[in-house]
């Protein structure tokens, strides 16, 4: 009857709390939170965040092929203008801004460092 009693309190440790919230989870070097982000190990990085990370990078190459294919619809009917060049140009510059915002990302969770991710410039 002991292992259930054991098995239960570890059942309720978990259920109350035990487990982090966060994505990102700090802790100091004593094992105790501390405000003082020069003390802090690199944090734990969860497998599902770089599968977030991979995800959005799909969704912008998903939108920059949308624009281009709109573009080459424009250039093969015949209605070759500025605007269709203008939205192929844009179309490779979200490829390149994507691609550069998710290979930071990549070096920023392997790194373990828990800032950095915010993006200022794009959406």
């Amino acid at each position: 009857m002991d292992w259930c009693k054991n098995t239960g309190n570890k059942l309720k440790a978990r259920a109350t709390g035990a487990r982090s919230s966060s994505l990102l989870h700090t802790q100091s070097t004593t094992g105790t939170d501390n405000t003082d982000t020069s003390s802090h190990e690199p944090v734990q990085v969860e497998p599902k965040t770089y599968f977030a990370n991979e995800r959005t990078f799909i969704q912008w190459i998903s939108a920059a092929l949308l624009l281009l294919t709109v573009s080459s619809i424009m250039m093969g009917s015949g209605s070759f203008n500025g605007t269709s060049s203008v939205i192929a140009f844009s179309a490779l510059i979200l490829v390149a801004y994507s691609s550069f915002v998710y290979f930071r990302r990549v070096s920023l969770l392997r790194s373990g460092q828990a800032f950095g991710y915010l993006d200022f410039v794009g959406p």
